[in-house]
């Protein structure tokens, strides 16, 4: 909507025209900039906003039949706009929140307590949480991949991502590895493979395609397959990564 900080929720089984007076969340004073569902409530949404909040929002059981403009929660202990959101994979209560003020928060959605705060080195990218919620990843705009322990609120891992500026992404994959996804220095789009264990340079580099957009990563742990895809595109990388190769 004009001005930013609507919300559209739609059945993924029952696609069709949207009309004008479409029910909406109306809860943000500025555009929204990440929206993620909970892992372990189908109809908690959290959101955040370039008004420096972020919002958890309960979807009627059959959908929205009228706007809403009352949320669940709200966290308001970023002092910029918000522009990440990760919910810990394990723990049902508990979010990161990263905000354009090199912040990192990890909360409690039922009562907005701060469990931890990390100071970044730069504005993040992207974030990822390990399979345990011990530890999280985030590419960061100075070309470097970081690895914090929540716990503690301190840096454990960092090394060199890709070499361009465009935006780049970093995970975590089973046992001890990570990939990245981002740019080489002759502008093809790649990936690296790095060892936790010896992360000062990826044990291995792959070339995935000429193609000029942003990719955006998924890992699905059960079958160790990597899924690359670019906004807009038709197509699909897909790429196994197995006993510290990719395959």
């Amino acid at each position: 909507t004009k001005g930013g900080g609507a919300i559209g929720i739609f059945e993924t089984n029952n696609f069709m025209r949207v009309k004008s007076n479409f029910p909406l969340i109306r809860g943000h004073s500025a555009a929204v900039t990440d929206l993620k569902f909970s892992p372990f409530v189908n109809n908690l949404l959290a959101s955040a906003s370039e008004d420096g909040t972020v919002k958890i929002w309960t979807i009627p059981e059959n959908g929205l039949k009228e706007d809403i403009s009352g949320e669940t929660q709200l966290f308001n202990g970023h002092s910029k706009k918000v522009s990440l959101l990760a919910f810990h994979p394990s723990v049902r209560d508990v979010i990161a929140s990263v905000g354009s003020a090199q912040d990192l928060f990890v909360w409690n959605i039922t009562n907005s307590e701060v469990l931890s705060k990390i100071n970044l080195n730069e504005q993040a990218y992207n974030i990822d949480w390990n399979y345990l919620g011990s530890l999280a990843a985030l590419m960061c705009k100075n070309k470097k991949a970081y690895v914090y322990d929540v716990r503690s609120n301190s840096e454990v891992l960092s090394t060199d991502g890709h070499d361009t500026a465009k935006v780049q992404k970093v995970n975590f994959a089973d046992d001890n590895y990570m990939f990245s996804t981002g740019f080489s220095s002759k502008g093809y789009r790649e990936i690296k493979l790095y060892d936790m264990r010896n992360f000062n340079s990826p044990v291995q580099s792959q070339k995935i395609d000429t193609l000029s957009g942003m990719l955006s990563n998924y890992y699905d742990r059960d079958t160790g397959v990597a899924y690359l895809t670019g906004k807009g595109e038709g197509i699909v990388t897909y790429l196994e990564i197995k006993d510290g190769l990719i395959k």
